[in-house]
């Protein structure tokens, strides 16, 4: 008898330590489960933050948006006393509230690209604005015919990262001719300096070498 008990009593303590064992492993690896969930938790924050800061990197030229320095999403572009609006694909629409259909009477003619080129401000194609856009959908030039006036001719240039540096204004009719040689004056040449951006990239705070303050209220389509 006295040896049973001891046998029992033996076996009990064995139990005992094995139920022990068992609790400070399981603990431990909770413990390990824990701490690589949070670091989990991490990695998948970060990995969300670099896709979200990837989806606001936008090139210039979609649409029409590179006929105004523009490139994202843009739904709605206010400066100074001038709104353009823009559908989701990027192709001006409005302005200043009113379709450009009533803007361009005449119509307005489109690239393969589905990119402005052209619009008409008359039935009869006399009076039009003309745009040369490069390869990436940027406006290099726009050329503003008038029966009465004459012409008119603007181009521009960019920076290593797709905003406009330049602006060339050749001027207007009489504007156009140096008034003592009678020969083509030189263009106005405006340079811009980006001095605050958004989140989409776009610049809203610009000055020219004037010290002249620039700035432009964006809105957004949601992604």
């Amino acid at each position: 008898l006295n040896l049973k008990k001891i046998i029992m009593k033996s076996l009990s303590k064995l139990f005992a330590l094995s139920a022990v064992s068992v609790l400070f492993l399981s603990s431990c690896g909770n413990k390990t489960a824990g701490q690589q969930s949070s670091s989990d938790s991490d990695s998948v924050a970060a990995a969300v933050d670099t896709v979200a800061q990837e989806k606001k990197t936008y090139e210039p030229g979609r649409g029409d948006l590179g006929v105004f320095d523009l490139r994202g999403p843009v739904k709605e572009c206010k400066k100074d006393k001038l709104i353009l609006s823009f559908n989701p694909e990027g192709q001006w629409t409005a302005e200043n509230g009113k379709p450009i259909e009533k803007f361009y009477t005449g119509g307005v003619k489109r690239d393969k690209n589905g990119r402005i080129n052209k619009g008409l401000l008359d039935k009869w194609g006399e009076t039009y604005h003309e745009y040369h856009l490069d390869s990436k959908g940027l406006v290099t030039k726009i050329e503003f015919h008038d029966y009465l006036d004459g012409g008119n001719d603007v181009t521009y240039t960019y920076d290593a990262d797709g905003y406009v540096a330049t602006e060339s204004d050749q001027g207007w009719g009489m504007d156009a001719v140096d008034e003592e040689t009678g020969e083509e004056a030189k263009p106005v040449v405006t340079k811009y300096t980006i001095l605050e951006k958004d989140s989409y990239g776009n610049w809203t705070k610009r000055k020219d070498q004037n010290g002249n303050i620039t700035t432009r209220k964006i809105t957004y389509y949601e992604e």
